[in-house]
Formats: C-alpha cells, structure tokens, sequence
C-alpha cells in the first residue's frame, strides 16, 4: 500500500517567509546544467539510421502467421518453448480474487486504522479540527479554526494494491495404458434406405419354395410334387387322390414389427389347405360336397367336422364294383377331425372316424404324403347309397383353385430391437397341403401370397452423447 499525502494550505505572512527560505536552500543544492548543455554539445549533429531495404520490408501478416507455424512444428527447443508456452496460457486456469477475501486483509486494515495513520498530520498546534464525515479512501476536508488566521488542510488518502500472481505447473505422465470412464446415453432413430415395403422385404425370409416380392406382398410358389406310388391292389385307375405337404418357414428380423399378415390371395391344382403351427388357418376350394359336415350324413358314426378348418385335409379314393351303383371311381378332399378306422359290411370296407377321443390337433395325428391308405374297394359304395360327413369336394370339381382371400395369419416376431446388436429372426412354421388328383398337369402345384404391414427399419442411427472424464 502506497499512502500519498497531498496537503493545500494557506499560511500566515510569518509561516510564508519560513517556506520560501527553505525552497531557496533547496535550490542552492541542486547540481548545475552547465556541465550537460554548453555550445560544443550542442553543435554536435547525429545522424539517424535510414535504409530504403531494410530485412523486415518484404513481411507481411501472411509472412509472420507462417514463421509462427514453422516455429511451432519444429522438433528443436524453440519449438518446444513456444508449444510449452502456448499450451501454459491454454491451461492456465482462471483466478477469481474475492474482495473480502485474505488478500484484502492489509488494505482493510489500512481503512479501519485510517485516522491513528493520518490524524498526526492533522495536529492541534493550528486549532481544533473537526473531521467530516467521510471515508478514507476519498478526498477528505479538515476545518480547522486559528486566531488570529485561518488555515485550510486537504488530506487524500489513496489506497493502491498490487498482486502478483505466480502460477505453478506440475507435470503428470500417464501411462500409455489406462482406465477410461465413459458414460454413455443412447437414443436411436429409424432409418429407412428406400421405401418401407423394400425394407419389409429385406427383414422377412421365406423358405419351402421361390418367392418373389411385389411391394409389401410376397408370393411363395410351392413346386409339383414327384408322382407318388400307387397302390397294387388289382385295379385299373389312372387317377388316384394323393395328398403333398409343402412346409413353409416364415421368418421376420427384429428390424421389423408387423401389425398384420395376411393370405390375400392363393392358387393351388387341388383343394388347399393352410395350416400354422399344426392348426388350420384356410381351407380353399371351388365348390364342396352337399353331404359335408352333415350329421345327417354319417350312417357309420363317428365324429364329423363343423367347418373345414375342424380337421386336417386328406386324400381320399374309392375305387370299386357296386351292386347297386355299377363301378364307382371318385377321387375326394376329406377333412378328418379324428383318426379314421375301417368298417367291414357286406363284403366292403368303409373308411370313418371314430366317434370319441382326442381329436388329430390333440393327438398330433397324422398321414404322409402320397395316395396313402384311405381307399375302399369292393363291395357297397358311398357314392351310390350314402355320402359322409368327413366327404368335403371332389377332386375333378377342384382342379385348379384360384381365390382372393383375408386369412390373418399370427406369426412370431420380436416386439423390440435391438439397434447396437446385429439382426435377430423369430420363425413361424407353416404348412400347405395339397389334395390332387395324379395325372394332371400341375398337380400338387400351389402359389400363395402374403401381404404385411407395420414399421420396418434398415438401420438404427445413435443420437445419443457421451460424457468421459
């Protein structure tokens, strides 16, 4: 702290005399100039420096920024220096100096102590003096009254601080290997290359046949199958009803969630039927038989169906010689809801389901593919006499099935994604059985169409930030 004194006064004549002698006693000891201006120096002439070139002529900003750069990239110690002391003020950190704080102690001092500094100069040799009222750190007037003359004093006090500030840098190494911690927030939106329906197309998969893609419609086409073997049973038929199981792998990626899958639409060189997971979905065909799923029409007993979908689609041939009716040749579509059994009656053998006990769905029940054993031969027919319940179309009617349809389908799919992993596929298992008559063209073929609807994504983008210390 710096204190300045300034004092203004106005003196008696007596007092006045005693200043001016002193100020002349002053003088008399100050050194002359004599010494330093006298006519030789004086007439001395100096000549200032001057060149039209000099080296620093030809820099520009342009010039200097690339010195700068040269000089930062250099691998010598001027480098290093101006990278060191670049990166000091880079880092320095910042320093707020509180007003109340430690460093202000002496200066506070100095302003509560402020009359035992000043008040000396201010004695009671001249009067009494009567202070105003105001801070120390301002201009400050004293009044003071003497007889028989008056005399003004100005005392200012100014307070002057100074800091000096000394930064200290420690140099801490890290090993080339160490523990970051991160903390990361993830947030993903959907990315969509093209179109929706192009996506779908690239998050469903099909297997069992060729398919082809038609906006969010997908067409499996399911193959003929090999000719099957026919029975040697002494007969002479050229057609027989066979029965082919196309199975149908319906996968869908976590990429893509749908909200509906539909059959709309199916063509099939037989009756149909669709099947997910072992249960019928669709059943599909030109026309059907009067006697199907009619009571009425069950003279042999049994357990009839109540819609086509109340049992698996099988092939069905009679083939025989009738008393009644002549030689009867019938290729059928039969829904059977439980397993069949045969029944002897007058030299014939009739094919029924028994009446009670569980059901195909719940004994998992079931035929392979081929003409298979449901044949009758000899004997009464059905086709002559009576008709059954379990009989749903004939063959020759159902050649060719060509239909527009809505059958819902539930297939497996994921309800989440998951954006930072790779694709995941969840599989339906669908089947599509053929009831055909061999011997024709494209027997056993069928074309099945698939539309589906939902939100479909190829990718994910990360919005999300990351915080690491």
């Amino acid at each position: 702290m710096v204190l300045i004194l300034s004092t203004v006064s106005l003196l008696s004549g007596s007092v006045a005399y005693a200043q001016h002698d002193r100020a002349k006693h002053a003088l008399e000891n100050v050194p002359g100039v004599d010494t330093l201006l006298n006519q030789s120096t004086v007439n001395d002439v100096v000549t200032p420096y001057e060149t039209n070139s000099p080296p620093e002529a030809g820099y520009n900003h342009t010039t200097f920024e690339d010195r700068i750069y040269d000089t930062r990239q250099a691998d010598n110690d001027q480098g290093r220096v101006l990278r060191a002391t670049e990166d000091s003020v880079a880092i320095r950190p910042d320093v707020d100096i509180d007003p109340q704080g430690e460093l202000f102690d002496d200066a506070n001092w100095a302003h509560e102590n402020a009359d035992e500094i000043a008040g000396r100069y201010f004695s009671g040799e001249t009067g009494q003096c009567t202070e105003a009222s105001i801070p120390v750190s301002q201009v400050k007037d004293r009044f003071c009254e003497s007889l028989p003359a008056r005399e003004m004093q100005t005392c200012q006090l100014i307070r002057r601080i100074w800091v000096d500030r000394t930064d200290t840098y420690r140099c801490d190494k890290r090993a080339e290997t160490f523990v970051r911690l991160c903390d990361k927030t993830n947030s993903y939106s959907c990315v969509v290359n093209d179109s929706v329906d192009a996506c779908i197309s690239r998050n469903v998969r099909f297997t069992g046949g060729n398919v082809s893609w038609s906006g969010n419609r997908a067409t499996v086409h399911l193959p003929r199958p090999t000719h099957p073997t026919e029975p040697s049973v002494g007969l002479h038929r050229t057609r027989w009803a066979s029965l082919v199981k196309h199975p149908i792998t319906l996968s869908v990626s976590d990429r893509f969630q749908p909200t509906s899958v539909t059959v709309r639409h199916i063509q099939s060189w037989g009756v149909s039927q669709l099947t997910v997971d072992g249960r019928p979905v669709g059943t599909y065909f030109n026309s059907s038989l009067p006697s199907f799923a009619n009571t009425g029409a069950n003279p042999w007993g049994g357990s009839c169906p109540r819609n086509p979908n109340d049992g698996l689609l099988f092939a069905y041939t009679n083939s025989k010689i009738s008393s009644h009716s002549g030689n009867t040749h019938s290729a059928e579509a039969w829904v059977l809801n439980r397993p069949y059994r045969y029944r002897n009656f007058a030299n014939s053998r009739w094919v029924t389901t028994v009446r009670s006990g569980p059901t195909v769905f719940q004994s998992n029940w079931d035929l392979g593919d081929g003409i298979g054993p449901l044949w009758t031969v000899n004997g009464l027919g059905h086709i002559g006499a009576w008709r059954t319940c379990t009989q749903l179309a004939s063959l020759p009617a159902n050649r060719y099935v060509n239909r527009n349809t809505l059958t819902s389908l539930n297939v497996n799919s994921f309800p989440t994604a998951r954006p930072d992993h790779a694709k995941r596929f969840r599989s339906t298992s669908l089947v599509a059985r053929v009831v055909y008559e061999t011997d024709v063209t494209n027997a056993g073929r069928a074309d099945i169409t698939f539309e589906f609807e939902g939100p479909c994504c190829d990718s994910f983008g990360n919005d999300g930030t990351e915080v690491c210390q």
